[in-house]
């Protein structure tokens, strides 16, 4: 297996640019390639993705890489990722789709398997993938109809960062329990500090909370048959974990402008001592530092606390993957570009160029800058842990997503709507799954 200077500096084997020719592509005009101009021989395997900058260069190194292995040329367009869910639809819908496209597990891919506009790759994915995939990930890309349509390549849990120096100076300890947690809060609160930041401007940073708070009160199944319309937003589960976050927001738990800030705005909250936790996915971490703060100095982590610890273990967050479209007799083909892609060499050169958790065990701690390997560790138990679940926003109908990305801030800003709230999402979960 080639080295990562070889790989980042080695030519491209049948690869598009993206930009226009994606554009175009999509639209139904020509490319600058053709799905049977790859230099290796043969057919192309056609991939669309949505990945930027230090992204995708690392997604396509790995393609490349898989290309040159396996004598399986490889053609790829890169959409812009503000027109990707624009332009996605359109090109499965076309006359040409791709072979392999970014996806993620959960309510999106279940949606276009109902349109069949996805391939399953269950007996594949349990063959050839599971093996080495952590328990948590593979049920979490098992849908509900048992069947698997994305092949996850990272998995971000969401957890809680924290400075160390506000937990030092009350003499906190990182909570366990729901109890612990609401102590932890309230002592920071009576030392004078907000304890926990949280932004609700672009609506989807509240929803690693909700999503959480179900998982650690009625459990990962409950959770699942919620996001798929089998549940009731109203149920009691659903009103007892609202409570527990109306607990937090009376404590004085928050900052004030939620509505008026993004996620990356939490950032600066951590870095100047505005406030001492924020919960996110684990791309934080990255933001943190570059913004200042020394990983395991400045601040460490820990997962959301337990609330009942007879519920099962489960972790929120995301898992980015492939999906497959099956328009094409090249199935093999396809599989072993995806099996390549995830093999040990391939996601550790991955995880090298990228520091983002692989769902793959055996890739090494080492594969990750020594400074972020403290929290590596910790990401790869809470994948192996239990269930790995998929935020709201994309585990559910669209519709839904915007309901909740509108009404969790209104919650948040006002807990006493909680009932509002829930009739509100309520409402639009039934309209989603009566048709």
């Amino acid at each position: 297996m080639m080295n990562l200077e070889k790989r980042m500096n080695k030519k491209a084997v049948g690869v598009v640019g993206a930009g226009m020719a994606v554009m175009m592509g999509v639209a139904g005009c020509s490319s600058s390639s053709s799905p049977d101009s790859g230099e290796a021989g043969g057919e192309a395997v056609t991939v669309f993705h949505r990945w930027t900058a230090g992204h995708q260069e690392a997604v396509e190194s790995v393609l490349e890489s898989c290309s040159d292995e396996l004598g399986i040329p490889v053609d790829i367009s890169n959409v812009p990722q503000a027109d990707y869910e624009v332009q996605l639809p359109v090109a499965l819908s076309s006359n040409n789709p791709p072979d392999i496209y970014a996806l993620w597990p959960g309510g999106r891919a279940v949606f276009q398997a109902e349109n069949g506009l996805i391939a399953p790759i269950t007996d594949f994915y349990n063959e050839k993938i599971a093996p080495t995939f952590a328990e948590g990930v593979n049920a979490g890309a098992t849908e509900a109809d048992g069947e698997v349509y994305v092949m996850p390549f990272n998995v971000q849990p969401a957890e809680f960062y924290y400075r160390t120096d506000a937990f030092e100076a009350n003499g906190l300890e990182e909570p366990e329990t729901w109890d612990e947690f609401v102590d932890v809060v309230d002592t920071l609160v009576d030392a004078g500090d907000t304890p926990i930041v949280l932004a609700t401007g672009s609506g989807w940073e509240p929803l690693f909370w909700f999503d959480t708070l179900i998982m650690r009160t009625a459990g990962p199944e409950f959770r699942e048959r919620l996001m798929l319309g089998e549940e009731s937003y109203l149920d009691p589960k659903v009103v007892e974990a609202m409570e527990h976050w109306a607990e937090l927001i009376d404590a004085g738990a928050f900052n004030d402008s939620m509505t008026s800030m993004s996620w990356e705005e939490m950032v600066p909250f951590m870095v100047d001592g505005r406030a001492d936790m924020m919960f996110m996915a684990s791309f934080a971490s990255n933001n943190l530092t570059t913004a200042g703060l020394v990983p395991g100095e400045d601040f460490k982590a820990f997962p959301f606390p337990t609330i009942d610890p007879d519920v099962e273990y489960a972790t929120d967050g995301a898992m980015e993957g492939w999906a497959t479209t099956g328009a094409r007799d090249n199935e093999e083909d396809v599989h072993a570009i995806l099996e390549c892609f995830v093999s040990t060499p391939e996601a550790t050169a991955y995880v090298e160029d990228f520091q983002v958790p692989s769902p793959n065990v055996e890739v090494p701690e080492t594969a990750f800058a020594e400074d972020v390997r403290p929290f590596a560790a910790g990401w790869a138990a809470m994948t192996q842990q239990g269930v790995f679940q998929q935020n709201l926003e994309l585990s559910t109908a669209p519709a839904v997503t915007d309901v909740a990305k509108r009404e969790l801030p209104r919650f948040l800003a006002n807990p006493d709507d909680m009932m509002m709230v829930l009739e509100e999402l309520e409402s639009a979960s039934q309209a989603a799954y009566s048709e």
